[in-house]
């Protein structure tokens, strides 16, 4: 088999994974990423290995191995790290991704500070990739909420909406939305969060994405707390948490609580 053969189907292997995990399938998703790594490897295309190891590093994250995560995505970085000095958009993007993967799992962690420092280097590497600009903001939204401050996590919000909704990306808008639904539950408009949150939730169903799912049913359950409604707030917390359990996913940082 030539090097080109190994590194197309490297490609086609990880966009494979790419699906799986969009469908909330981490433990096929896991097993695409590390075989397109090892076909990486044998074709020697650096970018292609540190992708997909960026990528099993955040499914890592998901299941719950924060060590394995920050073991993979760490290598990927090393990988990447050379391509940020020249001139190729697409070695920038792949190294502002891991960097942004590697902000995740310190966020998943609760290393906030450090975090949100990940989150605004990789920035600097996002400019040309909307859907990857969509999570920095999100993140920093979920991180600058967790510490108290509120409108700027809406501020943050707003922006990945926006990205999200600029390229159609439904997943990307759905989650925006609950944060949004969150910003309202926490500012005393339960009945706007309920709606946001039932928005959402018809955009994941749509798409099959469950994690999505979850993550809409437990911000329902946030905002019917909110409005003293504790019997939908359980039955959506508890569809939530039976979701995700289906999925293979044990990390689920309450990413929607502003405290």
């Amino acid at each position: 088999t030539s090097i080109p053969d190994f590194s197309n189907a490297s490609l086609a292997t990880r966009k494979a994974g790419d699906v799986c995990f969009r469908l909330s399938e981490l433990t096929e998703a896991l097993r695409r990423f590390k075989d397109a790594e090892a076909l990486a490897a044998k074709s020697g295309n650096s970018l292609l290995q540190g992708e997909a190891l960026s990528r099993a590093g955040v499914v890592y994250s998901y299941l719950g191995d924060n060590y394995q995560a920050q073991s993979q995505v760490a290598s990927a970085l090393d990988l990447l790290k050379s391509a940020t000095g020249d001139s190729s958009p697409l070695g920038r993007n792949a190294y502002g991704e891991a960097l942004a993967n590697m902000a995740e799992v310190n966020y998943s962690k609760g290393h906030f500070a450090k975090s949100f420092e990940q989150f605004r280097e990789a920035r600097k590497y996002l400019e040309k990739d909307r859907k990857a600009q969509a999570k920095v903001y999100r993140f920093e939204g979920y991180i600058t909420g967790s510490l108290g401050d509120a409108n700027r996590a809406k501020s943050e919000i707003e922006q990945a909406q926006e990205q999200s909704y600029a390229i159609n990306d439904k997943a990307g808008g759905g989650l925006a939305l609950v944060l949004l639904g969150t910003f309202y539950s926490f500012t005393g408009k339960p009945l706007l969060a309920i709606d946001l949150c039932k928005e959402a939730l018809e955009i994941f169903r749509s798409i099959g994405d469950r994690h999505g799912e979850a993550f809409a049913l437990n911000g329902l359950g946030q905002a019917y707390q909110k409005k003293s409604d504790l019997t939908n707030a359980l039955i959506n917390t508890e569809n939530a948490l039976r979701l995700l359990e289906s999925t293979g996913a044990l990390d689920f940082v309450a990413v929607t609580t502003f405290k």
